[in-house]
């Protein structure tokens, strides 16, 4: 078994793409997994997967911008597995539907795209931080975009981008804060700063890609020198920040997949 043996990770937006791979490496160190998604029936697809992998795995499905649901997907894992030591905010998104000025950005595509993201960073870490408090011991990582620094000119493949940047913006700074207040516990908070990551087919950055015409994915393809990261490359850093010994390791934001 790996470092990340009798441990208990909770994942939310699991059911594919990074949250998956993030998944499978916290399964190959050793960790028994909750797979949380607002699709129920692809998170309780991806845990039998990881399951016939010889993981312990089980699923939920939840909206982590509603506290209800991030309350039971809580006391699911508790009630699965007794303890909650790793908390990786995956889930969140941009929308479906592309809004590159502010006078198409409505209230309603406002707030939805904040409580997918910052919300739901903050309502997990809520219900999750009073029992790694209790037992002096727990990891927290939140996910940030490359898109928190900005986007120079016009881009159809990402969709609210003011209100997904202000978010990501407003999770990193989420976890600066945290993990000053919470580094007297035990507790490490990092965020983890995706560029372009490819994830499998069916995946949102996989389907955005392809929608882009033929010279720009050749020009994004360059900017990598040929290679994008992946899911299992994401996981292995979410891994190494989750293990025991990264307990000096906190209040950070740490690139992937980026040119800078």
């Amino acid at each position: 078994m790996g470092n990340l043996a009798g441990k208990v990770s909770l994942i939310t937006g699991a059911a594919q793409g990074i949250g998956l791979g993030v998944a499978r490496k916290l399964g190959a160190g050793g960790s028994a997994l909750m797979i949380a998604d607002i699709n129920a029936d692809k998170a309780a697809a991806a845990a039998a997967a990881l399951a016939e992998q010889g993981y312990d795995a089980g699923s939920i499905g939840a909206n982590v911008g509603v506290g209800g649901d991030v309350e039971a997907m809580v006391q699911a894992t508790l009630d699965r597995f007794g303890k909650i030591d790793v908390l990786v905010s995956n889930a969140g998104g941009s929308g479906h539907v592309a809004l590159p000025t502010i006078e198409e950005v409505d209230e309603a595509a406002w707030d939805g795209v904040v409580s997918a993201n910052l919300r739901g960073t903050y309502l997990c870490a809520r219900a999750v931080v009073p029992l790694m408090k209790a037992q002096r011991f727990g990891r927290i990582v939140n996910f940030s975009s490359i898109a928190a620094r900005g986007f120079r000119g016009g881009t159809g493949t990402i969709g609210a981008r003011l209100p997904y940047a202000a978010s990501k913006a407003g999770i990193e700074a989420l976890t600066r804060q945290l993990a000053l207040d919470l580094e007297r516990f035990g507790i490490t908070v990092n965020c983890v700063v995706p560029g372009m990551v490819m994830t499998e087919p069916g995946a949102r950055m996989h389907e955005r890609f392809n929608m882009l015409e033929e010279q720009y994915r050749e020009q994004v393809l360059a900017m990598f020198n040929g290679e994008f990261a992946g899911p299992d490359d994401v996981g292995e850093l979410v891994a190494f920040l989750v293990s025991p010994s990264t307990k000096h390791i906190s209040g950070q934001a740490i690139p992937i997949g980026s040119v800078s």
